[in-house]
């Protein structure tokens, strides 16, 4: 992973060690590393406001 920052690197091994498979993140680096699914809270946010104007 050539891309990845150390901390991130620990981010992710500490994860892997763990069982941990989801991280909230906006650094999409997280995409390239095989067992880890990256959940942009940016899109969470877009898709939430989305929704609340839809429902009036």
């Amino acid at each position: 992973y050539e891309n990845i920052q150390p901390r991130d690197a620990i981010h992710a091994a500490i994860m892997l060690n763990n069982g941990l498979t989801t991280i909230y993140s906006t650094d999409s680096h997280f995409d390239e590393i095989k067992g880890i699914k990256r959940i942009d809270p940016i899109d969470l946010s877009m898709k939430a406001r989305a929704s609340k104007g839809s429902a009036k």
